[in-house]
């Protein structure tokens, strides 16, 4: 079946396993987007929006609120602290992330193409062309982060393997079982503390590397 425009309100609940189109979820408005199913255009406004597994979410707007992924979402923007969850073997393509909202890419999971601007990243499992241009990213607990640009912002790193870092301004610091490859530092700081290692040749140039103990 297919549903156009529309409005889940106060308690109201939308499963779809076909198609929905531009559907606006308000607060304790819920969401399920279940095997099969297709939603796009839907503008999440302090609702909740579960995306199972076989599900597919296109141009989403998180207005706070939260979603489960763990389908695939292209083209979200996650606002006004909006919190987003990848789980098991979701996947999430060119996402915003800002004005204090969330993400959480766990274990299984990837990322490709985040931009954040205010917001926040944590990510457990893969990330990759990720730039940070404010707010922070977290790299925990055997994550691999490939192709990471940081323009402004903060980057902690932990137990996590980094291939392709560019780093033109804010601060990276690295931890214990922190794996660094191809670092690039045109400005900004990076420091490394014990346990972290720093793979192959690193290009310094008008920025700061620290080695500490």
């Amino acid at each position: 079946g297919r549903a156009v425009n529309a409005h889940i309100l106060m308690q109201g609940e939308q499963n779809v396993s076909g198609l929905a189109e531009n559907t606006t979820v308000d607060k304790y408005g819920r969401m399920y987007v279940r095997n099969g199913g297709t939603a796009t255009g839907t503008v999440v406004n302090g609702g909740t929006m579960n995306v199972y597994a076989g599900g597919k979410i296109e141009n989403t707007t998180l207005n706070g609120g939260s979603q489960l992924l763990y389908g695939t979402a292209v083209g979200s923007s996650l606002t006004n602290g909006a919190r987003q969850e990848i789980r098991d073997s979701g996947t999430a393509e060119n996402t915003l992330i800002s004005d204090g909202a969330v993400q959480t890419v766990n274990d299984g999971a990837s990322a490709t193409g985040t931009t954040i601007d205010g917001g926040r990243q944590y990510v457990f499992g893969t990330a990759t062309d990720t730039t940070l241009n404010s707010g922070d990213l977290y790299a925990y607990s055997g994550s691999r982060l490939t192709n990471t640009v940081i323009n402004n912002g903060f980057m902690d790193i932990t137990q996590s393997e980094i291939d392709g870092l560019t780093v033109n301004g804010g601060t990276v610091t690295a931890y214990e079982n922190a794996q660094i490859s191809g670092l690039k530092l045109y400005g900004g700081t990076a420091e490394l503390y014990s346990g972290a290692v720093l793979n192959g040749s690193a290009v310094v140039n008008n920025a700061s590397l620290t080695l500490n103990d």
